[in-house]
Formats: C-alpha cells, structure tokens, sequence
C-alpha cells in the first residue's frame, strides 16, 4: 500500500451593466442613449444624435465589479484550505495476523487468552510487520474454544505497558475485509473487550472512494468525520493530501480529535495516526487512509 493523497474553487465576477433607455428626436430617426440613466439626451432636429455622460455610468460600475469577481477567485484556485504546519506525527498501529502470518482478511469474533506479550523489535519479533507498522507491543492470542492463534502487533499512545498481560482473558471482535480497488489493502478494526466493556481497539482502514470510519457504534462509540483541516501537496505521489479531523461520541461526551493528536472522551484515550483525504491530481495512486486508536482509562 502506499502513503503518500486539488480542489479549484472559482467566483466568478459579476459585471455590472448600464441601462439602456430609448427616446425619439423630433423629426429625426430614433436616438439611443447608450450608457445609464445619468446621460441626458438633447433635441434633435435630424439624423440620429446620441446622448453623452451615459458611458461613465455603465462602465464604472461594470469595472469595480469585476475586480471583486477577481479577487474571490484567488482562494477558490488555492482550494481554500491552509496549508499544513509541520508537526510530529503520533504513531498509531493495529495489526492482527494469523496463525500463518497472514493479516486477517475476515471476520472473526471469538473469546481468547493472551498467552505472551513482549516488546515489539524486530530481534525479538522475528517479523518485518513490527518496523514497518511501527507496533511496539506483540500479543499471542489463543482461542478459548477452538485450536486458533492470532498474533496481534499493537502501539497504543500513553496505553500503560502492563494494561493488557499474559493471562488475562477478553472477547475479540476482528472486522477485516480486502480493498481490491488498483491493489489490494487489508482493512481491519479490532475490539478486545471484557465483560461487555471496551478495553482497547484500533482501526487500519484505506479506500479510493471514500473517507473510511471505524464502525464502532455497537460498542458505544460513535466515530464521524468532522472536516478537513487544511492541505499539502505530495510530489512523489502526485496527490493533494487533506488531513482531516474526527468527531468521536462516547456516552454523552463529545471531542474533537485531529489528524496526529490524542484526546481524552468518555473515559477513553483517543488517538488518531492518520486520517487523511488523498485528492487524486490525475496521477494519485494512494487511497484515503484511517489509523485510529484508543483504550479505556484505568
């Protein structure tokens, strides 16, 4: 999958016109003031005559509304959005794999033990997945019922190191699926949970079409886009890349969470790695990506 995702605005500017009115010369052809009401037309005795001081009026107006057409037009070209500061990203990972190694492409629900938990390094992981998602915690999951294990590669921001341990016991609600759109990306947002409460979740999500959001609300946690932020411009994937910020509902608590940051709402910890817009210019190959997660406060 790649990383690194523009939206032209134009107002128009309105012209503003003279008036044209009509009167008859005496004895003579039809006489036209051109301009606006301003301009007086005098007798005529012959031929046609045309009134004077109308011009003034017509184009002036016409002028000064032309200039404020212009300058509308200048932030509707930049995309009317600011530019992004630099900042330090928060790392944010989630990743379930199989017992082959795999990232788990479908849903599971099952209840499971932890049955090891170690610092996620590539020495004691054995596993490129753990640098290349960036997790610093590894969990072997073992299914209570059934002869499955999971492997769950997990960074939590401020998530205490003993929070989840060995031994401990959590039902487990995995939704995967397979982005095949250009090249395939495994979606995935999982729950561990005890005793009907959310203890932890983190969502890995990436689609061309639209924004993706974690479906948390059968867990009590509303996720919805709150807008974007401002934007930048990715030369190496020639796209527009739009940070955006995440509306999270908790209880009857509502926060604000953007793209790099980690909030607290309704007893969680929230933290959003990314959540980014990619626009594609013509040429952006890289699909709109959500990396969220959160655990409930001790």
């Amino acid at each position: 999958m790649k990383f690194p995702v523009a939206f032209w605005l134009v107002i128009a500017g309105v012209m503003s016109c003279g008036s044209e009115k009509m009167n008859n010369g005496t004895g003579g052809a039809t006489a036209v003031d051109i301009g606006g009401a301003v301009g007086t037309l005098p007798t005529s005795t012959g031929g046609t005559t045309t009134g004077t001081g109308g011009a003034a009026g017509g184009t002036e107006p016409g002028g000064v509304g032309g200039e404020v057409g212009g300058k509308g037009g200048g932030p509707g070209g930049a995309g009317g959005y600011p530019t992004c500061p630099a900042g330090v990203p928060v790392e944010v990972a989630g990743t379930i794999l199989a017992a082959d190694g795999q990232p788990v492409a479908a849903p599971v629900t099952a209840t499971v033990t932890v049955t090891s938990v170690d610092g996620c390094t590539t020495s004691s992981c054995g596993c490129e997945l753990c640098t290349a998602t960036k997790a610093n915690l590894r969990f072997v999951l073992a299914d209570t019922g059934a002869a499955r294990t999971w492997t769950l590669l997990l960074r939590i921001p401020d998530m205490p190191a003993e929070f989840i341990k060995a031994g401990d016991v959590l039902d487990m609600t995995v939704a995967a699926s397979a982005d095949i759109a250009h090249f395939t990306t495994i979606n995935q947002t999982i729950v561990l949970a005890r005793a009907g409460k959310v203890v932890a979740f983190t969502a890995h999500l990436a689609s061309f079409f639209d924004q993706p959001l974690p479906q948390l609300d059968s867990f009590g946690i509303g996720v919805s886009d709150a807008g974007i932020l401002c934007q930048r411009s990715n030369v190496a994937d020639n796209c527009i890349v739009r940070p955006r910020a995440a509306r999270v509902m908790i209880g009857t608590d509502i926060g604000t969470v953007a793209d790099g940051q980690t909030r607290q709402v309704g007893g969680f910890s929230f933290s959003i790695g990314r959540f980014v817009q990619f626009v594609d210019t013509g040429f952006c190959d890289s699909k709109s990506e959500t990396v969220m997660a959160g655990f409930r406060l001790p």
